[in-house]
C-alpha cells in the first residue's frame, strides 16, 4: 500500500468518526455544536485557495493543536480550499493536491474536532473559468493522475455544508433559501456534480453572494434571508459567517456584509479567523504578508480594546503617534484630519464641505482623501471599501505621488467614521481644526 493509499484509507475512517453516530458532531450536512455536550469554542477559517501554509499559521497563532486534541474546541474551514487565485498560478494544481493531502492529515489527527465545509471551488465537474483556466476540470484531472479521484468523490458525498454554534452559523457562500426546515437542511443530497444537477440549496450555500455585491436576484441573498436562515438553524440571535466574497485581497481579511453577516477570507494579504465561544464572537487578526503571492504572514501583536467583534484603539486626542499594525478608529466630528509622516506633503481626510470652493465644482457630497490638489490627488472614500496607501501610486484610478512602500490602510465604516492601520512606524494623526 502506498503512502497516499494509507492516507486515503485513514481519512475515510476519520470522516466516519466525525459523525454524530460515532461521537462526533456532524449530523448529515450540519456540524452541530448546539448540543450542551458540544465544545463551547469554535474557530472559523475562510477561503484558503491552495495556500495550506495559511491553515498552519492560524493553528500556530491560536494554539489549536492542543485545543483540538483535548476536545475543547472545534475548527471548521469554510470551503474553497483549492485553486490558486493569482493569474500566473491559476492553472497550477500541485498546490491544490498538497492542500487536499494536508486537509486529510488534519482530519485524521482530529476526526471529531476538525471539519471542512464545501465551497464552489471544491466541485470539479463544472466549467467555471478563472483567468482563462477551467480549474475544476484541471483539478479533476490532477486527482485522477494522483490516484485520489475515488477518495475525493467520497469526500464530496460525505462533507458538511453548515456549522451551527450558539453564537453563529458558518457556511461557504450564502444562506439556504430552498429548504423549509433544519431537518431538510441536514438531509440535502450531495455529490461532485455539475451545479445544474445539484439541489438548489446546495448551490445557494456554495455559490451565492450578498445582493450588494451580486445584484442578480437568482444568485444573491439579502439581510432578511440571513435572519430567516439563522432562525431555521436555531440561532435567531446569532451571526452568519461566510467566505467566498473577497472584497479586497490587499486591504483586509474580513468585511461586514450586513448587520448580522460577515465575510472572512484567508487567501489575501491579510490573515485572520473568527472565534466563537461562550462569551460571543470575535474576529482575530494574525498578520499580513508583504507580497500578494506570499503564503506566510508577518505576525503582529494586536493592541487596543475589544468592541463588538473587533479590536481597535479609538483616537480622540488632537494628535497621536501611531504604532505599526495596530488598528485605529476615529471620526470627523472636529473637522479635517491629517495623516503625517508618510511623505513631505500631508494627506488629509476632508468632507466635501471642507474642500476648496474650486474643487467642489468637480466632486460630489462625501468624504475624500486629499493630497496635492494641483496634481488632482483627491480620492473619494467609499463606505466599506478600504484603500491601500502607498505602492504603485494608482488608487481607484487616481494617481498619488507617494512612496513606493505601502504605509497604511484607510477605510470608511460609516459616514464620518474611519479606520486606519499603519503599516510602518513614524506616522501620526492630527486634527487640523
Amino acid at each position: 500500500m502506498t503512502a497516499d493509499q494509507e492516507l486515503c484509507s485513514a481519512f475515510l475512517e476519520a470522516m466516519n468518526q466525525g459523525l454524530v453516530a460515532q461521537g462526533g458532531f456532524q449530523d448529515g450536512r450540519v456540524v452541530d455544536l448546539l448540543a450542551p455536550t458540544a465544545p463551547k469554542t469554535l474557530y472559523l477559517v475562510g477561503d484558503v485557495h491552495a495556500r495550506s501554509a495559511r491553515i498552519h499559521e492560524v493553528f500556530r497563532h491560536a494554539e489549536l493543536h492542543s485545543q483540538l486534541a483535548s476536545g475543547e474546541a472545534v475548527v471548521v474551514l469554510l470551503g474553497d480550499l483549492f485553486h490558486r487565485e493569482e493569474a500566473e498560478r491559476a492553472g497550477e494544481m500541485d498546490s491544490s493536491l498538497d492542500t487536499f493531502r494536508e486537509m486529510m492529515s488534519l482530519k485524521i489527527a482530529y476526526p471529531k474536532t476538525f471539519y471542512v465545509l464545501l465551497g464552489n471551488h471544491e466541485f470539479t465537474r463544472t466549467l467555471r473559468c478563472k483567468h482563462g483556466f477551467f480549474q475544476g476540470v484541471l483539478f479533476g484531472y490532477a486527482l485522477e493522475q494522483a490516484g485520489l479521484r475515488e477518495v475525493y468523490d467520497r469526500f464530496m458525498e460525505a462533507s458538511p455544508l453548515v456549522v451551527t454554534h450558539p453564537h453563529g452559523v458558518g457556511v461557504h457562500a450564502a444562506p439556504a433559501r430552498s429548504v423549509s426546515d433544519f431537518e431538510e437542511l441536514k438531509a440535502l443530497p450531495l455529490s461532485d456534480a455539475d451545479p445544474k444537477a445539484l439541489h438548489p440549496a446546495v448551490v445557494e450555500l456554495t455559490c451565492n453572494r450578498h445582493i450588494k455585491w451580486s445584484p442578480s436576484g437568482q444568485k444573491s441573498y439579502s439581510d432578511s434571508d440571513v435572519e430567516d436562515f439563522l432562525r431555521l438553524c436555531g440561532v435567531p440571535d446569532g451571526h452568519l459567517f461566510v467566505g467566498h466574497t473577497p472584497i479586497g485581497r490587499e486591504t483586509g481579511w474580513e468585511w461586514v456584509m450586513g448587520p448580522r453577516n460577515t465575510v472572512i477570507f484567508a487567501a489575501g494579504r491579510e490573515l485572520g479567523y473568527a472565534r466563537l465561544d461562550a462569551e460571543g464572537a470575535r474576529l482575530i487578526r494574525v498578520g499580513r504578508s508583504t507580497q500578494d503571492s506570499e503564503d506566510t504572514v508577518r505576525a503582529v501583536q494586536e493592541v487596543g480594546e475589544w468592541q463588538g467583534m473587533r479590536q481597535f484603539t479609538r483616537w480622540e486626542a488632537d494628535e497621536l503617534e501611531l504604532q505599526p499594525d495596530s488598528l485605529y478608529r476615529f471620526d470627523y466630528s472636529h473637522g479635517p484630519i491629517g495623516l503625517l509622516g508618510a511623505r513631505d506633503q500631508p494627506l488629509e481626510v476632508r468632507k466635501y464641505a471642507d474642500l476648496p470652493a474650486a474643487a467642489q465644482d468637480y466632486y460630489g457630497p462625501g468624504f475624500y482623501l486629499v493630497g496635492q490638489e494641483q496634481r488632482n490627488e483627491v480620492l473619494a472614500l467609499r463606505r466599506d471599501q478600504r484603500v491601500l496607501l502607498g505602492g504603485n501610486g494608482v488608487c481607484h484610478g487616481v494617481r498619488f505621488f507617494w512612496p513606493a512602500e505601502e504605509f497604511a490602510i484607510l477605510g470608511q465604516l460609516e459616514d464620518g467614521e474611519f479606520e486606519l492601520r499603519p503599516l510602518k512606524s513614524g506616522l501620526r494623526l492630527k486634527r487640523l481644526c
